[in-house]
């Protein structure tokens, strides 16, 4: 089975800690607590036979410091932003230590569709054109929304 570091990025509160807790358990977690330093999950896909292993990087500055060691050596980037606030999406480039490792796939990843988007779609191609990301998933993770197609899209770029 092919083994894939899969680290998420962004900024507090933008649902990194749901989205991987959804898609390596196929529910959300039973309370929201903030991530401290860092967390990880593991998807095992059968018929794709990878395993993602999910690196959630806590979002606050002070934990930032801690974010290039964690995320070296990752296969994926899921840069996440709210669709809500769209400073979270301004904000990405905050993270370009990790964002910019050699060899790194990024995703782009619009998360809380339930709250209604107050992000334009030209911002998030321009940022994911910035980013040079493979491709953009707009999700919601506390409802399931899209999340299937995540991970289709997450195993897709780790194999090729």
């Amino acid at each position: 089975m092919k083994r894939v570091k899969v680290v998420f990025v962004g900024e507090t509160g933008v649902g990194k800690t749901t989205l991987a807790t959804v898609l390596a358990t196929g529910r959300p977690p039973d309370a929201s607590a903030m991530t401290v330093g860092a967390d990880f999950h593991v998807l095992r896909d059968a018929e794709s036979d990878v395993t993602l292993v999910m690196f959630d990087l806590a979002g606050q500055e002070r934990f930032r410091h801690l974010a290039p060691g964690i995320a070296k050596g990752a296969d994926v980037v899921v840069a996440v932003f709210d669709v809500s606030k769209p400073s979270t999406l301004s904000l990405l480039g905050d993270w370009s230590e990790v964002l910019n490792q050699e060899g790194v796939k990024i995703v782009l990843v619009g998360n809380k569709l339930d709250l209604g988007p107050s992000v334009g779609p030209e911002d998030v191609r321009r940022v994911a054109e910035s980013l040079n990301a493979r491709e953009v998933v707009l999700v919601s993770a506390l409802y399931g929304h899209n999340v299937e197609k995540l991970k289709e899209t997450l195993i897709r770029i780790a194999l090729s």
